[in-house]
């Protein structure tokens, strides 16, 4: 019985390293597999946004621009360039 009663002291230190250890191993594997879902989150989102894919338009010669050159005035209202 004294064996026993000897193997058990320490202090509990090498279980309280084991704990922490394991406790900072969990919680960098957790903040690791959370980062990669939200990086395959964020790739899903944004090849899904592409929105209307404009046909290019033949913008008559002489026809007024807008300053930044994506529309063309036709008399009536503004028409895109792209």
């Amino acid at each position: 019985m004294t064996s026993a009663a000897t193997g058990s002291a320490g202090g509990g230190g090498a279980d309280l390293l084991t704990f922490i250890t394991f406790a900072a191993g969990f919680g960098i594997a957790s903040v690791v597999l959370a980062a990669a879902g939200l990086a395959v989150a964020l790739l899903v989102v944004n090849s899904r946004r592409g929105g209307p894919k404009l046909v290019p338009v033949n913008v008559p010669l002489g026809a007024p621009l807008s300053p930044d050159g994506l529309y063309w005035w036709d008399g009536a209202s503004w028409r895109p360039t792209r």
